[in-house]
């Protein structure tokens, strides 16, 4: 797993996705990757990164214009210049360790799926990996965090659970099939048996 997210070079000087996501790189005058939180403070202490402001999550209740930030908030969506090139939006966890962060983008590499939703403490995650193919292998291109705006925790179960259920269909589409008529039937028997239970005791 280290190889995988630590060896993506295509070409020569080409960066590895560990560097992309914990470190950074400019491309074109913009900064792409650079997820870490450790990489920011070490780099704002250099006078290399400049903060320019916390980005207002979309409300997740009705009637709220916005969520405010924490002073124990962490897992934040920032905009910065770094080494005087911009990057208009970048997430990222904040106090967590790089083994945690190695660690959930590994599994959520494994998971298979680009987007997985996931728990964590109070957050309801958005994890994006993208994926790259050399020579016949799978590498980790990026990964990064996101605020899964107006997910409840229920919203986020289904939504894991269908991810499951899509995975297993393309695995295997006649084992999914037969499992979706099963449960249909099951439905319908025991929509039948209410339907008997009201007729016979109408109170």
């Amino acid at each position: 797993m280290v190889r995988t997210l630590s060896q993506r070079r295509i070409v020569e000087n080409d960066s590895s996705g560990f560097e992309h996501v914990f470190v950074g790189e400019e491309k074109d005058g913009v900064i792409v990757g650079l997820h870490n939180w450790i990489q920011m403070y070490q780099e704002e202490k250099k006078g290399n990164f400049n903060y320019m402001g916390y980005i207002k999550p979309k409300p997740q209740n009705r009637g709220v214009s916005y969520m405010s930030p924490s002073e124990n908030e962490q897992l934040i969506t920032v905009q910065f210049e770094w080494l005087g090139d911009l990057k208009p939006e970048s997430s990222s966890f904040i106090g967590s360790s790089p083994a945690f962060e190695f660690a959930l983008y590994s599994l959520c590499f494994l998971g298979g799926e680009e987007k997985q939703v996931v728990q964590i403490g109070p957050y309801t995650v958005e994890v994006t990996c993208y994926n790259m193919r050399h020579r016949g292998k799978t590498y980790i291109g990026t990964a990064f965090p996101a605020a899964a705006e107006g997910m409840t925790p229920v919203h986020a179960a289904t939504r894991i659970q269908a991810t499951h259920r899509g995975r297993e269909a393309r695995k295997d589409p006649r084992a999914a099939q037969d499992k979706k008529n099963m449960s249909h039937a099951a439905g319908k028997i025991q929509s039948q048996f209410r339907g008997r239970r009201t007729r016979a005791d109408p109170r």
